[in-house]
This record gives structure tokens, C-alpha cells and sequence, in this order.
């Protein structure tokens, strides 16, 4: 029965362009346990994540995937919203400069607000220098989800491993690399705020998937405030040369589309090669050089999270937080 429920989904969205027709939340919601319980073999797996890609994921199929997900979740659920932000960045890294979001966000819990970071390593379509192999590389340790609420209260930051919280999707990451191409999942896990934050700040590429990401976000976090940022690669992290447009869910203002400006305009990004010596490297010399070009790129970064996060909603008392700690930022 169950092979057969596999193929009938498989059918529904791979028939072709007169016959598919896109699953209903409940359907994907079903289709993605089959997946990550193992229930589906890799390539019916496989097959579906392609047929889905090819057709183009709806919102009622990113809502059942991303539901789905959450109930796979090893992190001990709390029965109250944690304030503090959650940052969705893609899990396939970044392939063409570091960013400076993860730098940022040290800076920004240390001025008091708390911060979970989320992802994986080596996942298509970038294959970028992922978030995780870069925090270790950082020294920084990653949080196992049985100690992620003391780490947090402690710390005010954390990173979690998708190997950790979701290891059945983590399983998947051969069939996904064999693959090569985006897939539903990448859209989703992003998305997870494992923590339950009460705010969330999500990456995205392209305009035209904001609808459906809304959708999918406000169906699985229902009541956490929401900005879905474009910046760089897809990533919460700011242009530093050009605006980056933002757009508002569940906040006041509310459904606004939205621009950051630069620090100064033109600011180039530094060339670093996509690897973890050398964007490591990027973050040690960002935090340790005054004299940084991306230094102030820095500061108000760190302080849009600020904002992002609830702590204040004026820029200018942001980067006046951030700016009393920036001397005394280092990564451990």
C-alpha cells in the first residue's frame, strides 16, 4: 500500500505539463513523512523532489513540507515562544563572497539579543561554503539539541546542525547532491526557526517566491514576526555595495516591501575565494581590523538584526547599541 500511495503522489505532480496537478497540504504533508521515514526508496525520493521542482512547488506543498519537517524535530519543544531572532539562511552556503551575517550576529547577541543559526554543509545548487563547517572552523561550537536552551540563555547564540535536528533530512543530502538542483527542501529548511523565536528573518532570491514563502512560513510559525530579507545569495546578509529589499510579514508595518540602504554606496564586496580558510580568515580580520573597509558594513548589520529582532525599532539607538560593543567583540 505504501509503494503504491508513493507512485499515485509521484504521478499527481510528474504526469507532465497537461497532467500534473500540485499536491494538496495535506498530500505533502503525507509525501514528505514518506520521505523522511525511509518509506520512500531514493528513487522514488528522488523522482518526486524532481517533479516537484520541475512543475514549481506551490504554497500548499511548501506548507505540508515544512510541517511535515517540524514534526521530525529533535529539539525539546518549549511550551512558550522564545524571544529572540532566528536567522534562515540557504543550507547550500555561500559560493560567492562570505557575507557578513554570521560575524553580525556575534556582535548582536552580545548586545542582548538572542540569536539561533541553522544549516548544513556541501548542499546543491551552490555547494557554497556552508554555515556549519564555518562556525567549527571559527571555533565555535555547535549545539546538540538536548543542551540548545541552557546554550542559548548562556550564550545568547547558537548554531544547530541539521545532522542534529533534522538527521532524517540530513540523510538525504547524497540523493540531493546527486541530484545537483534545488529542491523543495531548500526553501523549507531555512524556514524551520527549530527554536520557536518569536522573530525570524528569512532569506530569499527571487521576488516571485514571496507569496508562496509567506504562506508557508505563517502556516508553521503562525505568531512569530517575520522579515524576509534578499540579500546576499539568497541570505539575511546586506548588500554592502547596493539596497537590500526587505519585506515585512506578521510586523508593523505589515505586507511592506521594503528597502536597506548600503553603508556607502558602491562599497564592493571584498574578493575572498569560496572556501573555510579563507571566509574564516574574512570574519577574524572584520572582527579584529578597525580599519576594515567593511567595518561599518559591519556595525550596521549587526544592527538591522537588532531591529529585525525587536529589541528597538530606531535605527540610530541600533547602531548606537552595537557601537558600544564593537571594541570588545571577539568570537569566543
Amino acid at each position: 500500500m505504501i509503494a503504491k500511495r508513493i507512485k499515485e503522489l509521484i504521478k499527481s505532480v510528474g504526469t507532465g505539463p497537461k497532467g500534473s496537478k500540485g499536491l494538496s497540504r495535506s498530500e505533502a504533508f503525507e509525501a514528505c513523512q514518506l520521505i523522511l521515514s525511509g518509506e520512500a526508496t531514493p528513487a522514488q525520493t528522488g523522482g518526486l523532489l524532481l517533479a516537484l521542482r520541475t512543475k514549481g512547488e506551490t504554497a500548499p506543498e511548501m506548507e505540508g513540507f515544512l510541517l511535515s519537517l517540524k514534526s521530525f524535530l529533535k529539539v525539546p519543544s518549549t511550551s512558550t515562544t522564545i524571544d529572540g531572532l532566528d536567522l534562515g539562511c540557504p543550507y547550500d552556503g555561500h559560493a560567492r563572497a562570505p557575507g557578513l551575517w554570521i560575524p553580525a550576529a556575534v556582535l548582536a547577541a552580545k548586545a542582548g539579543l538572542p540569536i539561533v543559526l541553522h544549516g548544513y554543509q556541501d548542499l546543491p545548487a551552490k555547494f557554497g561554503v556552508g554555515l556549519v563547517p564555518l562556525w567549527k572552523k571559527l571555533g565555535l561550537p555547535i549545539s546538540r539539541p538536548e543542551t540548545a536552551l541552557t546554550d542559548l540563555n548562556r550564550n545568547k547564540i547558537i548554531c544547530l546542525s541539521q545532522e542534529d535536528i533534522t538527521p532524517e533530512l540530513a540523510k538525504l543530502a547524497p540523493i540531493r547532491r546527486e541530484l545537483g538542483l534545488r529542491s523543495i527542501f531548500n526553501t523549507v529548511e531555512k524556514a524551520l526557526n527549530p527554536m520557536n523565536l518569536s522573530h525570524m528573518a528569512v532569506g530569499y532570491f527571487h521576488e516571485t517566491i514571496l507569496a508562496p514563502m509567506e504562506s508557508m512560513v505563517t502556516a508553521a510559525h503562525p505568531n512569530a514576526s517575520i522579515t524576509f530579507v534578499g540579500g546576499q545569495e539568497g541570505s539575511v546578509g546586506l548588500f554592502t555595495h547596493r539596497p537590500t529589499k526587505i519585506y515585512r510579514v506578521n510586523t508593523d508595518p505589515d505586507h511592506q516591501l521594503d528597502t536597506l540602504p548600503p553603508v556607502k554606496e558602491g562599497l564592493e564586496p571584498v574578493a575572498v575565494p569560496p572556501t573555510e580558510e579563507a571566509y574564516s580568515n574574512y570574519c577574524r580580520e572584520l572582527i579584529e581590523n578597525p580599519r576594515h573597509p567593511h567595518r561599518k558594513a559591519l556595525i550596521w548589520q549587526a544592527a538591522t538584526f537588532l531591529l529585525l529582532g525587536g529589541i528597538t525599532s530606531v535605527m540610530q539607538e541600533a547602531l548606537n547599541r552595537i557601537g558600544d560593543r564593537i571594541h570588545k567583540l571577539d568570537l569566543t
